[in-house]
């Protein structure tokens, strides 16, 4: 007897919380607009509370390894859709490239630098030799700040000499390396991409100096010679990277940044351009100071984002009046990363699903959300399909109305 009365009462609340009936004037207690307030409250809470979430924890407190490793399969893939889409052959992932990359990536936020070469002269070269992979032809492309696979990639593509490399027919493997730590005082991420072409001997390699490291081959090319659509200059085009500056200016007081940029080259050198990301600077050549070419660049704030995040080095492009020309990774001076945007880092969060206590967080409140808005749904399924007379507008307008912020939360 104790049994049904427990039974009937469970089914008298379970009723008078999902169903419209006299009982509950017709007013499910699910959807109870107080009930409903309460709810809607508490899950822009918690969407709050992930962002600050966001906000406060670095970068690399979740670029956990599994995550970066997630992360630089998937700039590998990336790789090789530009490269379908450019017709040319695919990349293979080789561990060893793998090993390599990050080698390079892990030197440059211990050593405080971003560069094809290290502050003690260590190169492509220096770091294919540690793992022992014999190539014919290899190259490196480098990026520092991170908001997803997709943003590295779309920031190589935007530079020639990055670009060049991901569509160069020479290479048949690839490997990723990524690791986040500080760098000058900002929190930010290293990613370095090898490329290589094995061969079963060890080939003696040259690092030409146009490169700057960026491409290793074992090809030497004489001067006066046309190799394909190739002018090759009758004297050498030559930078002094020593010399060669690029930095960012930031005048106090000053919303805006300017980039300058002084280069000085061989005197055979009849134009000069420095590009970085989608943006050039076109350089004028100093009348009194032959080889030297200087030029600046205004960059409003709503732009940096897109320039300095992430960075990639600038390409310094030279040509002669024969119209030979060479491209030249250069060095960024006093660079610092951009954070991404709130929005950015919180839809990187929400996508990675790592074991932190913020991945946790995104876990409980999307299970939080879906488990909220079903049972809404049902009860407001009930309130329309029984007692179809005596539904209220009044009842139905909130409940659709908390339906829609569940969805957006969910969405969001």
């Amino acid at each position: 007897m104790t049994k049904a009365k427990n039974d009937k009462k469970i089914y008298g609340r379970l009723k008078n919380l999902f169903v419209s009936h006299e009982g509950n004037n017709y007013h499910p207690h699910i959807l109870k607009h107080k009930r409903l307030l309460f709810h809607s409250v508490s899950a822009i809470a918690l969407k709050a509370l992930l962002l600050i979430g966001v906000v406060l924890i670095p970068v690399s407190a979740y670029l956990t390894p599994d995550v970066s490793s997630e992360q630089s399969k998937k700039i590998i893939v990336l790789t090789n859709e530009v490269r379908k889409n450019a017709g040319i052959k695919l990349l293979t992932e080789n561990k060893l490239l793998d090993e390599a990359a990050l080698a390079k990536a892990q030197d440059m936020l211990v050593a405080q630098y971003f560069a094809h070469i290290s502050p003690q002269g260590l190169g492509l070269d220096y770091f294919l030799k540690q793992i022992n992979y014999k190539y014919a032809t290899a190259g490196e492309n480098l990026a520092m700040g991170f908001s997803g696979a997709d943003d590295v990639v779309n920031a190589w593509t935007r530079s020639k000499t990055h670009y060049a490399n991901i569509i160069d027919p020479d290479f048949s493997e690839i490997g990723v390396g990524m690791v986040s730590g500080d760098y000058k005082n900002f929190n930010t991420t290293f990613v370095a991409q090898f490329f290589g072409a094995t061969s079963k001997v060890a080939v003696k390699t040259s690092s030409p100096t146009q490169n700057n490291g960026r491409k290793e081959t074992s090809k030497q090319n004489a001067n006066n010679k046309v190799l394909g659509e190739k002018v090759v200059a009758a004297k050498p085009l030559e930078v002094d990277l020593s010399k060669t500056q690029v930095w960012v200016d930031e005048p106090e007081g000053k919303t805006q940044k300017i980039v300058r940029a002084v280069v000085y080259t061989s005197d055979n050198v009849t134009k000069a351009e420095v590009n970085f990301g989608s943006y050039f600077i076109n350089l004028v050549p100093d009348e009194s100071t032959p080889g030297l070419w200087s030029g600046s660049l205004i960059i409003f704030q709503q732009a940096e984002e897109q320039i300095f995040n992430p960075v990639v080095l600038p390409t310094l492009t030279i040509s002669d009046a024969s119209g030979a020309v060479e491209t030249f990774d250069l060095k960024w001076q006093n660079i610092k990363p951009v954070k991404s945007s709130l929005l950015d880092q919180y839809f990187f969060a929400k996508q990675i699903h790592n074991n932190n206590y913020l991945g946790w967080l995104f876990s409980i409140s999307m299970a939080y959300y879906k488990i909220l808005l079903a049972l809404v749904i049902f009860a407001l399924l009930l309130n329309i399909l029984v007692n179809f007379e005596k539904r209220q507008y009044k009842v139905i307008v909130p409940s659709l109305a908390f339906i829609a912020l569940l969805t957006i939360l969910i969405l969001f």
